[in-house]
């Protein structure tokens, strides 16, 4: 787990450490220390359930918050389907963890640590195919 040393962030996770709340994670240019004073705190809040707004901006003690709420039983399946693997592996490799209090997204993480392309490699030309099929020009007949 991250060593927090910021006052704000731990203000953060005791605001958002409620009931179904299974982990927080820093994302974004927090995760990659590349912040500026302009940056916003991207914050996934990683769940069992959705709630019915999954995304929120909040102005919180004068920074922009993006918390953006994850099932996580989703994000590991997202490991398991190369459209989204593209996507989900580079932030869950950068993502710095504030609140992991089963260990869950140490293991959520170690996982896209651990991932490997092989296993998909398959259905991931497969799909790439298919979307680049989507670009092509129509044949045109006259």
């Amino acid at each position: 787990m991250t060593q927090i040393n910021d006052p704000f962030l731990h203000s953060l996770i005791a605001r958002l450490n409620q009931p179904g709340v299974i982990g927080l994670a820093l994302v974004g240019s927090y995760s990659r220390d590349a912040q500026t004073q302009y940056s916003d705190v991207d914050v996934e809040i990683f769940v069992e359930e959705l709630p019915e707004e999954p995304y929120t901006l909040r102005f919180l003690d004068g920074k922009l918050v993006s918390l953006k709420s994850i099932c996580l039983r989703d994000e590991f399946s997202s490991l398991t389907k190369p459209e989204e693997a593209v996507w989900a592996v580079p932030g869950l490799r950068r993502m710095k963890i504030l609140l992991d209090e089963r260990g869950e997204l140490d293991r959520l993480k170690q996982a896209a640590l651990d991932f490997k392309w092989e296993a998909l490699q398959p259905g991931a030309d497969e799909y790439a195919a298919e979307e680049l099929m989507g670009y092509a020009p129509k044949k045109r007949t006259n």
